[in-house]
C-alpha cells in the first residue's frame, strides 16, 4: 500500500487507457515511484503497475548526490518531472517515467522494481 501519494503525471483522462506517475511512501517510510495503467472499457485486460521503490539508505544517498535533504526528495522529483497538471500521451508519460528511473541511477540512488 502507498501513502502519502501525490501525482506527478497522467495521460488524458478521457481515454481508454489512462497513464498515472505518482510518488508516494510505504509503511517502512521506502519511497515509491509508481506508474500505474488503468484500462477502460474492457474487462480482458487487467490495470497494471510497476513501482520503483527506494529504500531509506537508497533515499538518503540520492538526496546527498542532489545536495538536498532526504526530507524534501519527493518535493524534488515532483518539481522536476512534474507539467503542472498538463494532460499527456500515454506514450510520454512512459517515457517520463523512465527518465525518472534514469535520474535515479545517474544520481546514485538504487531501485528495486515490483510489478
Amino acid at each position: 500500500m502507498i501513502y502519502n501519494e501525490t501525482i506527478i503525471m497522467e495521460s488524458d483522462g478521457d481515454a481508454s487507457i489512462v497513464i498515472t506517475i505518482s510518488v508516494g511512501t510505504t509503511i517502512l517510510d521506502e519511497m515509491v515511484i509508481c506508474l500505474e495503467e488503468t484500462v477502460y472499457d474492457n474487462d480482458v485486460l487487467p490495470d497494471h503497475k510497476t513501482m520503483a521503490i527506494l529504500d531509506k539508505d537508497n533515499q538518503s544517498i540520492l538526496a546527498e548526490c542532489l545536495n538536498i535533504k532526504p526530507a524534501v526528495l519527493k518535493e524534488h522529483l515532483i518539481d522536476k518531472f512534474s507539467e503542472g497538471g498538463y494532460l499527456s500521451s500515454t506514450s510520454y508519460v512512459r517515457a517520463v517515467f523512465q527518465q525518472i528511473l534514469e535520474y535515479i541511477l545517474d544520481n546514485g540512488g538504487k531501485y528495486r522494481l515490483k510489478e
